[in-house]
């Protein structure tokens, strides 16, 4: 078997499906940039997902597996007059807005569009993304100038939250700027709250999805009462980790002078894309499929086979594999779904990105 990812479409349907569940009467947008394989995609049409685009290509992709225009939004506020055109001649009409300039060139070649005006994190006034609160009402009124529709507002906390009132903060700043906002005018009718949305795939649990719609629900319901908005939701990871599992080998075996045992595998974080453990986001499961569960094993620590310090996977608990191990036997990463797809590095140190097979079979 040669070292592959394999990729199951039936797992976005069921995560759709248990969201959808428990998050009932909120739109939910795939956030496209955590896995945009076609595969994915055309499964996620078929429930019905709207889809959160990054880009042009993004976009275009989405329309290619089926999805209708009305169903994209461009959540990146970083875009290029050029880029915001080809988004609109796609069909594209939902654009994020963080700046009264951006505001102004919507209304010259997206006319008439629906904007969310993005707020930042904690209110961060040098945020990369999203405008300090204070500054909302200015941009909504800009907005109107240029003769666009103030759809909405819209914050993104980070991925991978782990916490279900990690939203509650940012869920009554919004509600003060949605008063702001009416001050100038504007009536907004969706709040939108973003990604981070936790996956189950990886090896530190999180709570299970009804508690964070429950949180989240009662926070709206706290801030914005007595007339609470429509919402939506931008998941990504929580819709396709467990879509896929990396297939690969031991590449090489060493043992430390001080006992520590590495195993070395011929995919790890630049061809495979495992970056976000990299980042100390994620810890995957890793297992040797070829042994036993209950042979005998002892701690381990995992490298990729680049001449780089960096490429390991990092863990609070060290893995255990077992002891009988040997050059050549099978490794199963799982819960590569999300993000290492489209982050896998292209040739670094020789090693192009490693490859992809749609499947209906994925360990998990």
């Amino acid at each position: 078997m040669t070292t592959h990812i394999s990729l199951d479409p039936a797992a976005p349907r069921h995560a759709f499906a248990r969201t959808s569940a428990a998050f009932p009467g909120v739109d939910i947008r795939y956030a496209v940039k955590a896995n945009p394989h076609p595969a994915v995609l055309r499964a996620l049409v078929e429930c019905g997902a709207g889809f959160d685009v990054a880009s042009v290509r993004e976009a275009a992709a989405c329309l290619e597996a089926g999805a209708a225009a009305e169903s994209l939004a461009h959540g990146n506020p970083v875009r290029s007059a050029g880029e915001i055109d080809d988004a609109y001649q796609l069909g594209v009409r939902t654009f994020t807005v963080d700046d009264e300039g951006q505001a102004a060139v919507l209304g010259r070649l997206a006319p008439a569009s629906r904007v969310e005006i993005r707020i930042a994190r904690d209110g961060a006034p040098d945020a990369k993304f999203g405008c300090p609160p204070g500054a909302a009402a200015d941009i909504a009124r800009a907005a109107q100038r240029a003769g666009l529709d103030i759809a909405g507002l819209s914050f993104h906390i980070g991925t991978q939250q782990r916490d279900p009132h990690a939203w509650d903060t940012m869920i009554a700043c919004a509600a003060q700027v949605w008063r702001d906002l009416a001050t100038a005018g504007a009536t907004p009718g969706l709040l939108n709250l973003g990604g981070g949305l936790p996956s189950d795939a990886y090896r530190v649990p999180v709570p299970q999805l009804p508690a964070f719609a429950d949180a989240m629900f009662a926070a709206v319901a706290e801030h914005f009462a007595p007339r609470p908005p429509r919402l939506a939701i931008e998941p990504g990871r929580a819709l396709v980790a467990d879509a896929a599992t990396l297939h690969t080998h031991v590449k090489a075996l060493s043992t430390r002078p001080d006992g520590t045992r590495w195993v070395y595998l011929d995919a790890g974080v630049w061809s495979a894309g495992l970056v976000d453990n990299r980042f100390g986001l994620v810890e995957y499961h890793v297992t040797a499929p070829g042994h036993a569960p209950d042979a005998p094993s002892s701690p381990v620590r995992i490298g990729g086979p680049t001449c780089d310090a960096g490429d390991l996977l990092r863990v609070a608990e060290p893995y255990r594999l077992p002891d009988a191990l040997r050059e050549g036997d099978r490794i199963a990463v799982a819960g590569v779904g999300a993000y290492c797809l489209t982050t896998a590095a292209t040739d670094f140190n020789g090693l192009p990105p490693v490859p992809v097979r749609v499947s209906h079979a994925v360990a998990r």
